[in-house]
């Protein structure tokens, strides 16, 4: 039997199907346990903000979820700016506590610990926090652990070269299977230009990648080749993205060969989607609360944006060659565009869930970003299909729209470029709630999220009766066992309520004492908070 264009768009959608089932099969095997969204510092020893008369021999950071150190990532200024860590951290069993030892010679005064540790889907968390010896200090040395913008741009752009890379490649092969003239590996030879062109671009953008990682790593892009090997050794980024590499180098190679093409295209078109589905085994698909349902996703959602995006840029390319293919790709289109939608909207519902509304964070602002994107490409291609349909004629530019699909079909690349290195949020709890009352003025604070880590403190004033009631001045004290009274700056939003925001707290129950001010008579409140 002769199979034809037809016959090989109608085995797309099964064939989709069961590598889906694969990729789900081999990722549990693969994947390893269930952990948290993204490691968060939860706890501390010494606390957060307390002072301690003894200096501490061993500082202790909690997570909420397994970390890995970087070599010096964890390092304890003293009050002149020394570093006392005196040794590497070790880490607990379970991987979430890190314990560094600590020569403090003395020194008295506020203590800034700053880390930089590796989370579970592969990327660099870092911050830093404070504690006291003997006293409060002015300011506590300064600690800058933001991430190394030159080496985040690095990660970024190989990201975005890379799945182009991917897509083209597996772009060229899906044409080249809708070319019913000649065999799948003839018909890839007649376009190895662009095969090529793919897999060179996803070496590249692989190894920027890798750079950019390690610059992460290291805290600079300037310590990036030292790292190099950390990165592969230690994080699911590292030797997923160096798989990667390896793949497309064999691709590049069987590329190159045109007997090679001819005689294994099955060979070639395996490789490709292997390459095209690697970032499934890493990143924040793997973090998740369903890690195997949420890499499989993931790997349907890029091996089906290949089929759909990948081959359109074959196309615009080779516009006048391969024009008179576009009514397979469009049949191709049909099936694949559904599946990116729907696995895109699985990872992202398994990503975000109840998190918050859709402008509330970065990352969900560019998943609305992509998703409008998206849905313009949607709309061409539907009107593609239909002037197809009307045949000769048509008023519709055939390929300059096939060309602004695949400068749209850029921009999505772009943006989940981006996306890839941008954390979830995290699930929203209800806030902390909490009131007391002094005479007819009542105090209510809200403190959320109410979790480890930043907050915002509101306080808020009202009479029994629950209307508002205006204070000339607040002050508030919080402290908790083991951690002393300090003083919180709060400003007035209105004269009936008070804010602070960035009070970091840790888990456990914390004791508030507000002192206001109404009408010239004080008035004395102690609560206590509940931080999970």
């Amino acid at each position: 039997m002769v199979v034809t264009r037809r016959h090989r768009v109608r085995l797309l959608a099964p064939l989709l199907v069961l590598f889906g089932l694969v990729f789900a099969a081999m990722d549990a095997v693969v994947g390893g346990q269930t952990v948290g969204a993204h490691a968060r510092l939860s706890d501390t020893v010494p606390a957060v903000d307390s002072v301690v008369e003894v200096p501490p021999r061993e500082v202790e950071l909690t997570f909420d979820e397994p970390v890995r150190p970087v070599p010096q990532g964890i390092r304890i200024l003293s009050p002149d700016g020394r570093d006392v860590a005196s040794g590497e951290a070790t880490r607990s069993a379970d991987g979430r506590s890190l314990t560094v030892p600590v020569d403090p010679a003395g020194a008295r005064g506020s203590f800034t610990v700053s880390y930089r540790v590796v989370s579970t889907d592969g990327h660099v968390v870092a911050g830093s926090w404070v504690f006291s010896v003997g006293e409060r200090t002015a300011t506590a040395a300064s600690a800058d652990e933001r991430a190394d913008p030159w080496s985040r741009g690095v990660e970024v752009l190989g990201r975005m070269l890379a799945s182009a890379g991917a897509f083209l490649a597996l772009g060229t092969v899906v044409v080249a299977g809708l070319d019913d003239t000649a065999p799948l590996g003839s018909s890839l030879v007649r376009r190895r230009a662009v095969l090529v062109a793919g897999t060179v671009t996803l070496s590249v953008g692989g190894l920027l990648v890798l750079v950019g990682a390690a610059g992460l790593y290291a805290g600079s892009l300037a310590g990036a080749s030292g790292a190099l090997l950390d990165v592969v050794g230690a994080t699911s980024t590292g030797w997923v993205v160096l798989a990667r590499v390896a793949v497309a180098v064999v691709l590049l190679v069987c590329s190159l060969v045109p007997a090679v093409l001819r005689r294994m295209p099955v060979v070639v078109a395996v490789l490709a989607v292997a390459a095209t589905a690697a970032p499934a085994l890493g990143g924040h698909a793997v973090s998740s609360s369903v890690p195997v349902l949420a890499s499989t996703l993931v790997a349907v959602h890029l091996v089906t944006g290949a089929c759909w995006l990948g081959a359109l840029a074959v196309l615009s390319l080779r516009w006048a060659e391969d024009r008179e293919l576009l009514g397979g790709y469009s049949d191709v289109a049909v099936v694949a565009a559904p599946l990116v939608v729907v696995s895109g909207l699985g990872g992202a519902w398994i990503q975000v869930g109840g998190a918050g509304d859709l402008l509330g964070s970065t990352y969900t602002r560019l998943l609305l970003a992509k998703a409008l994107l998206a849905a313009v490409l949607l709309v061409l291609g539907w009107m593609n299909r239909r002037a197809l349909a009307r045949a000769a004629g048509t008023a519709l530019d055939l390929a300059s729209s096939v060309r602004l699909e695949t400068v749209l079909g850029v921009a999505v690349l772009a943006v989940s470029a981006v996306l890839v290195v941008t954390p979830p949020p995290a699930d929203v709890p209800d806030p902390v709630r909490a009131e007391a009352a002094s005479g007819e003025l009542v105090a209510r604070v809200l403190v959320e999220p109410g979790v480890a880590g930043p907050n915002r403190v509101e306080l808020r004033y009202v009479d029994a009766a629950g209307r508002p009631v205006s204070v000339d001045a607040t002050d508030l004290r919080i402290s908790r066992a083991g951690v002393e009274p300090r003083r919180v700056e709060v400003r007035a939003v209105d004269p009936s309520t008070a804010v602070a925001t960035d009070v970091v707290l840790t888990p456990g129950p914390w004791r508030f004492e507000v002192t206001v001010v109404a009408r010239g008579t004080p008035s004395r409140f102690e609560l206590e908070v509940m931080v999970r």
